[in-house]
């Protein structure tokens, strides 16, 4: 398969808020490479995402270490305006896939991520501690 048709692969690490808005912190793996992003929401699909990485669909002990995979594709309904993300939440060997609302931005976010031909397109979005 060549470089141009690898979509990028999203490990969702966190959902936040901090002094410059709402943000997901996502582990981008493309080409064997991989990056760290603040990729940043706004507060309607921050408040989706966060309640939906919060529940935990297998097991509610605590201490379990559930991943969470954003999928490029999502939903849209123009007519009623409404739209709609994906992930998968991971847990050893069970996986699902999961809607959570979101906004047209995030979902115009998620087109610009899945056009990206290399890693360095997202140098600009580098996670900084």
């Amino acid at each position: 398969m060549s470089s141009n048709s690898v979509l990028p692969q999203l490990y969702l690490l966190c959902v936040s808020k901090d002094e410059d808005g709402a943000f997901a912190k996502v582990n981008t793996v493309f080409s064997e490479e991989e990056k760290i992003i603040r990729l940043g929401i706004d507060n309607f699909t921050y408040k989706n995402l966060n309640i939906a990485v919060s529940t935990r669909y297998f097991d509610k002990m605590p201490g379990l270490d559930y991943e969470y995979k954003l999928l490029i594709a999502y939903r849209c309904d123009p007519v009623n305006k409404e739209f709609a993300g994906y992930f998968e939440c991971i847990l050893g060997k069970q996986h699902k896939t999961l809607e959570f609302p979101c906004s047209k931005s995030f979902i115009e976010s998620i087109e610009w991520v899945s056009k990206i031909r290399s890693i360095e397109q997202l140098e600009h979005l580098e996670w900084k501690d």
